[in-house]
């Protein structure tokens, strides 16, 4: 869990989106690290071309691991 909230809606979106092409985890520990991938996309099968998020489509064709940032520097108050 996060303490962040813009972290987890980054990671819940990209879960929604890309869990209809394959498997996704949040989350994911690293071995031998002490980090963790905060979304993991293995696709299903061949991913169909889909245009409402070519970007994305275009990351996640052949699997993926996505890192939502934000800098806090740019909030600072």
């Amino acid at each position: 869990m996060t303490k962040f909230k813009h972290d987890e809606f980054a990671k819940d979106l990209l879960r929604t989106i890309l869990e209809l092409y394959g498997k996704v985890q949040i989350d994911l520990p690293i071995t031998n690290e002490l980090r963790r991938i905060d979304v993991f996309f293995t696709p299903a099968g061949v991913m169909p071309e889909d245009p409402t998020i070519q970007l994305l489509w275009r990351c996640a064709t052949y699997g993926a691991s996505f890192e939502p940032f934000r800098s806090a520097l740019l909030y600072r108050r």
